[in-house]
């Protein structure tokens, strides 16, 4: 048997990470560049906002289904043009670098198959929605 705890990814595909399930202690997250604000929790991933140098930066982890996490798709080196999603799943936190997500995020929220950043822009009032997973 095993526990979700610190870094249990389902899914089981290679790289994952099991603990025992009689472990007592919560494992330490040490990728944030900054401590978090903002902390939401999925089904089996989750996503903070931190701020660094006074930028909101957007992190996402966990199991990657269907983009969840919202990261980009790896730029081609030909013609700079953005690849298909980037759906592995990660251990660790990993920064959504979107360029719609660069800064400003100020909220976030997390389903069981989607994630939602919420971010401010001097044009909208309420501020701009971004969505990934289904």
């Amino acid at each position: 048997m095993e526990a979700q705890v610190g870094t249990q990814v389902h899914g089981g595909s290679s790289g994952s990470t099991s603990l025992p399930s009689n472990t007592d202690e919560a494992r330490q997250i040490y990728a944030l560049s900054q401590p978090p604000q903002k902390i939401a929790c999925g089904f089996y991933h989750s996503a903070a906002i931190s701020h660094k140098d006074g930028r909101a930066e957007a992190w996402s982890w966990g199991r990657n289904q269907n983009n969840v996490l919202g990261l980009c798709g790896v730029k081609d080196k030909k013609d700079g043009a953005e690849g298909p999603a980037d759906t592995q799943s990660r251990l660790e936190p990993t920064q959504v670098t979107a360029n719609t997500l660069s800064s400003d995020v100020y909220e976030v929220a997390c389903g069981t198959n989607h994630t939602v950043f919420l971010k401010k822009r001097a044009d909208e009032p309420g501020g701009v929605i971004f969505a990934s997973g289904i």
